[in-house]
């Protein structure tokens, strides 16, 4: 009795859609995390040959990550003065 299974194309078009959704997750640092990804395909994944590329990816969620902090702060000073 032969397994059924979903057709190649749908599964990575699935796959495809769950990338998408995770890039959309890092926001303004997606083309860093592309970057990152090209870089380890590009070097047989050689991540010390990928240093520059990872440290840029780092530094870009380091200040969205402050930004959200400070973000936050506001909104919670904006809400407690209007109380």
């Amino acid at each position: 009795m032969a397994a059924t299974s979903s057709p190649p194309s749908a599964s990575l078009h699935a796959g495809a859609d769950e990338e998408d959704e995770s890039l959309k997750d890092l926001g303004p640092c997606a083309k860093h995390y592309l970057d990152v990804q090209e870089c380890l395909m590009n070097t047989n994944r050689n991540w010390i040959a990928c240093q520059n590329a990872v440290r840029l990816l780092k530094a870009c969620h380091e200040l969205n990550k402050e930004k959200a902090t400070s973000k936050e702060k506001a909104t919670t000073i904006h809400h407690t003065s209007r109380a």
